[in-house]
Order: C-alpha cells, then sequence, then structure tokens
C-alpha cells in the first residue's frame, strides 16, 4: 500500500511540474475589436501577462491552477477552465462596464504613483531612442477613414451613401454601423542624426484605392501623427501637448499605481494611471505599463483630454507599445506599433456652436492611423544620397506604380479581413459610373481642380473663375495644366482672363521641365499680361476672388498692369537648402497717378518726357533654408507645408539695361527669416522679419514699397491699416508678428469656453528711409518717402476659430496717423481652418 502511495505522490509532483502553454485573443464582445493591454492572471498564482497590441497573449506556467482571469479597465473581469492539456487557447470577449475596476495599490510610498513618475523621469535619458546619434526604421502605415454609427434605418435606396453601404456590407459584415469612405497604405523609410541634423521620412511605395480622392491624401495626412511620449511637448494637431512623463508632468497630471503584473519569478511591471488636474489644459487621460528594472514605458493607451480645444477634433485615442533596442552595450525602447482613432465632431459642435445632442450615437467621421516600425539600424552613417530625398511627397507616381506581389512581401502587417474588404468594394464600385461621377465631384470642391477623365489635363481653381475689383469689374479667369499622364517630365500650363469692365483680355502660358525628383530640379519659362493678382506665398489665396473684392477697403485702385517675360531655374542644393535663379523683362502700367523720368548717361535726370509705362530687365538669385520641412507638389511646383524651424532666404536682384526702354541698372539685396513655433502650453508665435537695401537711383516702383492691404480681409504678409504704395524706400527694416493664445484665456471663462474660441494678439512694424537722390528724383510722385525716426507701428487684438472657421481681429494704427487717406482702426476677418 505504502508504494502505491509514494507512486500516487510521484505521479502528482510530476504532474504539477507540467509546463503548460496558455494562449489566446482578447476582444471586444459588442465589436469584436481586438483589446490591447489587458491583464491575464493565473487564479491563485502570481504568473501573468499581458495581451499584445492585437489582442494576443502567450504564457507558460508550471503552477496548478484551475482557471485563468482576464482584465482591462472599462470591461469586466472574465475567467476561463484551463484543462489539463499541454498546450491551449483562449477567446476572451469581454464585456464592457459602467463601473471602475477596483484599483489595488502596491506600494507603501504617501504617494506612490508620484514616487513612480519621479522614477520614470529619472530614467528618460536613458530610454529614450532619441539618445542615438543616428538610426533609421521601416514604417509601415495603414490609414482609413470610416463612417461611424452609421443608421442603416435612414438609408436611401438608391443614394451614393447606401450604394457604398451595402457594396461594402455584402463583403464583410462583422460590424455594421461602420461604413468604410477611404484607405491606403503607406511604406517608407525614416532617418534621423544628430550630425548632421537631419530628420527624413522617404515615402518608397504607397498604395491607393486608385479614386478621385487620392489627390486629398495629402489633407487626410495630417490626422495621422506621431508622438514620442519621452519628449516633454508633443505638437499635435497644431497644438502643443504635455506628455504624461514630462518633466513638468506633476504640475498638470495625478498618477495612480493600479497593479502590477508578474511576468517572471522576479520580473514585473507597473500599471500606472494618469488623469489631469484641471479642465481645459492640454494633457492626456490613460494608463501606462512601465518595466520595473530600467523604468521604461513599455506601452500607453491613452486619449486627449474630453475638454481640450481641438475645433474640429471631437476625441483623439492613441495606443502605442515598445521593444528594446541595442547598440554595442547601450539599450533602449523604440516603438513597435502604434494605433491613433481621431473622431471627427459632427452636428452643430462641427461648426463650433456648443449643442450636445441627446443621441451620443450620432454619425460621424473617423480617422484611423496603425503604424508598424521593423528593420530597425543604429548608429550606421547616412548616405550623402538620402539627403537629397523628397522628404514626404514626389512629383512622379513611380512610388504608386507596385505590384499586388511587392505589397505581400513589404508589409509589416498583413491586411486583415475588414481591410482586404475595402478593396475588393472599390473595385465593384469602380464600375459604376453614377458612384465614379459622384467622387470626381467631390474631389472637385474639395480640391478647387478638376481632372478629366483621361487625367491628362486640370482645370481651376473654381475659386478664380468669378471675381471683381475696381479696375475691371467683374472678371473670370480659366486655367489649365497637364498632368503627369500626359507628360512625365513636361508641364505646359495656361489661363485666360477678361475684365467685363476694362474690355480687356488678359492671360499667360508656361511651360515647365522636370529634371530631377531627388534632389529636386525644375526649369521653367512662361509669359503673361495681367494685373498684379498672383500671390507668391503658398498658402494664400490670389488676389482675383469674391472675398478679397466683398472686404475691400474705401480706397482707390492700385493695381499694376503687368506684362513679362521670365526663365526660372529652381534646384535643392541640400536637404535643408534650395536655390532660385530668374531672368525677366517686364513692364509696370500703373492705374493709378505715377510718372517718371528718363535719365541719360550721366545719371542726371531730364526736365523733359515724363514717362508713366516702366520697363525693366532684372537677374535674381534666391537662396532659401528651411530644416526639416514638409512639402508636397501640386501642378509641378514645390508647395512649402510647414516647419517649425527657422526658414532664412537671401535673395540679391541686378537690374540692367537690355533695350531702348529700359533705362536703370541698379542693385538689390534682401535677407529675412521667418518661423512660427509652439509657445507651451498651448499658443504659437509667427514671426517674419526682413531687412534691405536698394542701391541705385530709381522710380519708386523699383524700390522697395512694403505691402499694405487694400481690404478688410486680414493678411499675415502684409500691413493690414497700410495703404498699398502708402511708402516707398531704398532701405527698410520689416517685422510680422502674431502670437495665437490657442484658448489660454477663453478656455478658463465658464460658457465661453463652450465655443472653442481662441484669442491672439497682432504687433507689426515697418521702418524705411529713402536717400536724397531717390527723394529727389520722385518729388512728382505723391509718395511717402521713408518713415524718418518713427516707423510705422500696427498692432491688434483679435479672436480665431469662430465657428471652427472664421477669424476676427481688431487692428489700431498707432504711428504717421496725418495721412488723410488712411484709418486708423479696422475690423478684419479672414478664413483659417485650424485645429
Amino acid at each position: 500500500m505504502k508504494y502505491i502511495i509514494l507512486l500516487f505522490i510521484i505521479t502528482l509532483g510530476a504532474h504539477a511540474q507540467t509546463t503548460k502553454t496558455l494562449s489566446g485573443k482578447v476582444m471586444d464582445a459588442a465589436t469584436k475589436e481586438p483589446i490591447p493591454f489587458a491583464n491575464i492572471q493565473i487564479k491563485g498564482t502570481k504568473i501573468g501577462a499581458q495581451a499584445n497590441f492585437d489582442g494576443f497573449f502567450s504564457l507558460k506556467t508550471t503552477q496548478a491552477s484551475d482557471s485563468m482571469i482576464v482584465s482591462m479597465v472599462g470591461y469586466l473581469p472574465q475567467s476561463q477552465f484551463i484543462g489539463s492539456q499541454s498546450s491551449q487557447n483562449f477567446i476572451f470577449l469581454l464585456t464592457s462596464a459602467s463601473v471602475k475596476l477596483n484599483e489595488v495599490i502596491v506600494t507603501a510610498y504617501a504617494d506612490p504613483g508620484k514616487a513612480l513618475w519621479k522614477k520614470v523621469v529619472a530614467r528618460k535619458p536613458y530610454n529614450n531612442f532619441d539618445k542615438f546619434n543616428n538610426y533609421q526604421y521601416e514604417i509601415y502605415t495603414k490609414s482609413e477613414i470610416d463612417l461611424k454609427n452609421v443608421k442603416t434605418h435612414k438609408l436611401r435606396k438608391g443614394t451614393m451613401k447606401e450604394l457604398v453601404y451595402s457594396t461594402y456590407q455584402n463583403l464583410d459584415s462583422t460590424n455594421r454601423s461602420i461604413m468604410p469612405v477611404y484607405f491606403y497604405e503607406t511604406l517608407s523609410t525614416f532617418y534621423h542624426s544628430k550630425k548632421p541634423p537631419v530628420q527624413i521620412q522617404n515615402i518608397t511605395a504607397r498604395k491607393t484605392i486608385g479614386l478621385e480622392t487620392d489627390k486629398l491624401i495629402r489633407q487626410f495626412e495630417k490626422y495621422n501623427e506621431k508622438i514620442n511620449i519621452y519628449d516633454n511637448w508633443n505638437i499635435l494637431y497644431s497644438n502643443n501637448f504635455v506628455s504624461p512623463i514630462s518633466d513638468v508632468g506633476a504640475h498638470y497630471y495625478k498618477y495612480e499605481v493600479i497593479d502590477t503584473t508578474m511576468t517572471g519569478p522576479s520580473h514585473r511591471y507597473f500599471r500606472m494611471k494618469f488623469t489631469p488636474k484641471r479642465k481645459n489644459e492640454n494633457t492626456f487621460v490613460g494608463e501606462m505599463w512601465i518595466e520595473d528594472d530600467s523604468y521604461a514605458v513599455q506601452k500607453f493607451d491613452m486619449t486627449i483630454s474630453k475638454d481640450v480645444n481641438m475645433n474640429l477634433i471631437k476625441s483623439v485615442h492613441f495606443i502605442q507599445d515598445f521593444i528594446t533596442v541595442s547598440a554595442d552595450t547601450t539599450i533602449a525602447w523604440m516603438p513597435k506599433k502604434m494605433k491613433s482613432e481621431v473622431d471627427i465632431e459632427s452636428g452643430p459642435e462641427l461648426i463650433g456652436l456648443p449643442f450636445t445632442s441627446r443621441n451620443k450615437q450620432r454619425e460621424n467621421l473617423i480617422f484611423l492611423n496603425t503604424t508598424t516600425y521593423d528593420k530597425v539600424k543604429i548608429n550606421e552613417e547616412l548616405r550623402d544620397t538620402v539627403l537629397f530625398k523628397s522628404r514626404y511627397s514626389k512629383a512622379d507616381s513611380a512610388y504608386l506604380n507596385k505590384t499586388e506581389q511587392f505589397w505581400q512581401n513589404a508589409r509589416l502587417d498583413s491586411l486583415n479581413k475588414h481591410e482586404m474588404a475595402i478593396y475588393q468594394a472599390v473595385n465593384s464600385l469602380k464600375e459604376n459610373k453614377r458612384f465614379n461621377q459622384r467622387v470626381r465631384l467631390i474631389t472637385f470642391l474639395a480640391s478647387g481642380y478638376w481632372d478629366f477623365s483621361h487625367k491628362t489635363l486640370r482645370i481651376g481653381p473654381y475659386s478664380s473663375f468669378i471675381s471683381r475689383n475696381l479696375t475691371e469689374g467683374w472678371r473670370t479667369r480659366f486655367g489649365i495644366w497637364t498632368l503627369e499622364d500626359f507628360n512625365k517630365k513636361i508641364n505646359l500650363n495656361g489661363y485666360i482672363a477678361y475684365g467685363f469692365g476694362d474690355k480687356r483680355l488678359k492671360g499667360g502660358a508656361g511651360i515647365k521641365y522636370l529634371h530631377s525628383i531627388s534632389p529636386w530640379v525644375k526649369t521653367e519659362f512662361y509669359a503673361h499680361k495681367d494685373y498684379d493678382m498672383v500671390t507668391v506665398n503658398d498658402d494664400e489665396l490670389d488676389k482675383d476672388n469674391m472675398f478679397n473684392f466683398a472686404f475691400r477697403k474705401p480706397i482707390p485702385s492700385y493695381q499694376v498692369f503687368v506684362e513679362e517675360l521670365k526663365l526660372l531655374h529652381q534646384r535643392q542644393l541640400t536637404e535643408n537648402w534650395t536655390m532660385k535663379a530668374a531672368v525677366a523683362y517686364k513692364s509696370f502700367d500703373p492705374v493709378f497717378a505715377f510718372v517718371y523720368q528718363k535719365k541719360d548717361r550721366d545719371e542726371n535726370p531730364q526736365l523733359i518726357d515724363k514717362l508713366h509705362q516702366l520697363y525693366t530687365t532684372e537677374a535674381s538669385i534666391d537662396f532659401r533654408y528651411a530644416h526639416n520641412e514638409r512639402t508636397t507638389i501640386l501642378n509641378f511646383d514645390k508647395i512649402h507645408l510647414s516647419t517649425p524651424f527657422p526658414v532664412l532666404h537671401f535673395r540679391y536682384t541686378l537690374g540692367f539695361k537690355t533695350t531702348a526702354k529700359t533705362f536703370f541698372n541698379y542693385h538689390k539685396a534682401d535677407i529675412g527669416i521667418m518661423q512660427t513655433f509652439k509657445l507651451p502650453p498651448k499658443g504659437n508665435l509667427y514671426y517674419n522679419f526682413s531687412i534691405g537695401k536698394t542701391f541705385g537711383t530709381l522710380p519708386y516702383i523699383l524700390l522697395h514699397v512694403p505691402r499694405g492691404n487694400e481690404s478688410y480681409f486680414l493678411s499675415s504678409y502684409a500691413f493690414n491699416t497700410m495703404n498699398p504704395y502708402e511708402f516707398a524706400d531704398d532701405k527698410y527694416v520689416s517685422l510680422l508678428t502674431r502670437y495665437s493664445l490657442g484658448g489660454l484665456i477663453f478656455d478658463k471663462i465658464p460658457l465661453l469656453n463652450k465655443l472653442d474660441w481662441r484669442e491672439r494678439i497682432t504687433a507689426n512694424m515697418y521702418w524705411g528711409d529713402m536717400s536724397a537722390a531717390n527723394k529727389t528724383y520722385n518729388i512728382l510722385n505723391q509718395i511717402r518717402t521713408g518713415t524718418r525716426r518713427v516707423p510705422f507701428v500696427e498692432a491688434g487684438v483679435g479672436i480665431e476659430n469662430i465657428f471652427h472657421v472664421f477669424t476676427v481681429d481688431a487692428v489700431w494704427r498707432l504711428t504717421h496717423n496725418d495721412n488723410p487717406a488712411i484709418s486708423r482702426f479696422g475690423i478684419f476677418t479672414g478664413l483659417k481652418l485650424k485645429f
């Protein structure tokens, strides 16, 4: 008998030591979406694990237990029986809970959350991957736009919405409240270097759904933001957000240690919850998992605080996990996978009205981005060719023409059933003529340009189809461009315009030749004759639009009719430096009173032959420095989008005689710097400083004429209370500034903080002077020759983000108020769509 008992004990011990592999997936019971970072615990033991980014988990145990428990904040815990098999698989479907889980305090400190935060902050320099001199990795991003909370009972038969919804649901009916709107994939390589300072993201491939809406990708990308949680501040959607592990985090957050998870006999993770101390501050609410050996952030799951002034955005949710990387003996934690979900406002809130609907499940757009990082390389020197790559965009579509086999091999994360169904649905919808027409119409309204179905010609923009001004009366303009499918290297463009008041035909024609994409090299030639309507700034509309006339000041017209022939060459010298060289022959014919006198060889003005139309020939070279600037391509032109760093430029212009109508030799030199940067906690500051000098005795139109504003439509590049051609100088200093507080004051005022308004301050200054020779030469013209000792100064206060679109500024002119043709005060408006 004793041998039987002994045998039983031995058998029982052997069974207890058997290693079991327990794996599975944790999902939301309602949506079947994975629940990342859920806690898995073997009942009655200290053995546990966490689900990964996609809800999967796997752990091994030798300890006997009858069940496994899965828990997650916001869900009811669930347990399942553990069988006797050595390998077992589980599916946990968690139900959303309306009550909070009990919190577990795992330390004896008076404030354990703050104590843990201090340790994390102290270890940031060691754990932050930005400490490496050089690193690079591949990035694979899946971006999706969905219509959420679709009301299926309200879908009308035969509408475009019903057509798209039914086509998709026939392929994937897992979630009947979701209707995909757009989907694309991007594969890129990211390069970071401290010396030289380089930060480049080169797109190597992009797969789209192949519709007209593909041209709107640049607008979609603004919803795909990246976070480095180790940075004290992160710029997200044009706003500054304080990181929960910022050096000043304790001023903004409360911290709680919720529980710990044992992943080994002596290895554990802390789960720390963080919540804002105050409302209406740019903060997050969520949780992070801290590794106890290094105090590194292993994962985080957080949302932007609901009271943050985010304009069109209702909520933003971020999930990210990290992996360890090493170089020699140095270890850091780098991103492995990140997911963001951006919910857009709907109903009255979409236009900034503080009315909350009783229906919490209104239809609204959501932007989903899933980014996977892989193939990390540490401290490898960057090749010179990398430095010339375009930062985000390319001019041709070579990187779009990848085979399906390429994508199957290149994807760092596989497509799920839902994503594959989107491609299948679109392929089916492309055969529907009505669907294609609607998509093209939507794209035209959003972009301003209409592309013909053969994709070789483009017309637009429609903002200039009809306009009005004092000189021409009603005016119409029609522009046309060839596209890449016409020729990938050559672009032909032109426009015609007609004024019904002056009964004069205007227009222009040009040709652009793209030598190279990387580095960017382009040559173009164009000829045109028209009034000076076109702006040189990428973020401004041309003057021939209805807004400009509707808000025009009651002042005379200051337009100039320009005829010009110009040869222009642009070249990217390095990642940050670009060069532009040009030769132009042009004439100026002002509509306002202007005269000048011909000069002889001794540079002495003649007292006869007063002239009005002015001719000149100029050669110029312009160098521009912009570090880490985002750009895109439109009509074969590189459009400058944004950079948080200063943008420097130097321009030299040589004027010389070429024909019997050109009488002047001169030189000009201008230097400038401009920047828009964030000022924590919420604001941003814009400044534009320039200084220059003209050498030569010239008609004042060829000197420096500060840009005045002829309308009550506010401009960031003009002096808004100054009239056009009010001043002219041969040496000048100019400074334009605007400080946007981002709601710093309004967000603290009850009721007013519901409107999402944001306050701002404007201050502009101009000083100029004119030499005695130029004053004498221009004595016949009514022009102010210099500001003398007192500079021109204007200042104002304003509100932006009214109804999420409009701005209103009150601007006062503080000096040089003796001019009877000016107004000392003005209310200026504008349109500005900003987060």
